[in-house]
């Protein structure tokens, strides 16, 4: 090809055909010009599909990260229940109950709550320069999830300011009781072990103490409810456009 060229351009100068030179000049100018912005073409494209393969990963992490958070979700739920049964346990039946279950419930009460999610794919995906490639809806609607529940924010599910607050009220109520109320019974209290616990449940401050624990944990599952809607939402985001872009992913269930 570059022969043909070189030939044509010796047959134009040695007939001394100069502007035919330089129109033919322009030509091979441009067409060079041509094959280097194709070729740039080219290149932008495989570079996109690269970018555009990356980020299906990272999605793909972000979507196994969400179902993570659900199943943990799940066990928070079942921690809220267990704890607010124990509650109401002790507020109806205290009297009822033989020494060892009492003194058991009220060091169940010894807790505290908080909701983490897996933020692995998100992080990565936080700092891809090419999210561009996908909607803005979809990295909209995660970022909300991870900005509200994430490490770094202040919400009713993360935060243990709320069951940690009532926590510190019980250990103050109980110091005088030989506190921690847990390791009660390596200690020689001045009256006996059942007797303890006894007149715990007699004093107005216990069960004002539980009423704020009630409270309390009840707000921070409104926001592990909260949590689960957001990332159900997420999810079924993700499976549309997995299904719309024919990407592969298995499918998890809570």
């Amino acid at each position: 090809m570059f022969k043909f060229f070189r030939s044509v351009r010796q047959v134009l100068l040695s007939e001394n055909k100069f502007s035919k030179y330089l129109l033919y000049a322009l030509g091979e100018i441009l067409l060079v010009v041509i094959g280097i912005l194709i070729a740039l073409q080219i290149n932008n494209w495989n570079e996109q599909q690269k970018a555009q393969l990356e980020l299906n990963a990272i999605l793909i992490e972000v979507y196994n990260d969400l179902n993570s958070d659900l199943k943990e979700l799940q066990r928070r739920t079942v921690f809220y229940e267990n704890f607010i049964d124990n509650i109401h346990i002790l507020q109806e039946r205290h009297t009822a109950l033989s020494g060892d279950s009492l003194a058991l419930r009220i060091s169940n009460l010894h807790r505290v709550a908080s909701f983490n999610p897996v933020q692995f794919g998100y992080t990565k995906l936080n700092s891809n320069p090419n999210t561009g490639l996908i909607s803005s809806n979809l990295v909209a609607t995660i970022s909300d999830y991870y900005t509200t529940f994430g490490q770094n924010s202040i919400n009713n599910t993360n935060s243990e300011f709320l069951s940690t607050y009532s926590l510190n009220l019980f250990r103050d109520f109980l110091i005088p009781y030989g506190f921690p109320i847990s390791e009660a019974f390596k200690f020689e209290l001045p009256i006996s072990e059942t007797q303890v616990f006894r007149a715990i449940t007699k004093e107005k401050e216990f069960w004002g103490i539980v009423r704020n624990m009630e409270y309390n944990w009840g707000i921070q599952q409104f926001g592990i409810e909260e949590a689960r809607t957001k990332a159900h939402a997420n999810l079924n985001l993700l499976e549309e456009y997995f299904t719309a872009h024919e990407i592969e992913f298995q499918k998890l269930t809570d």
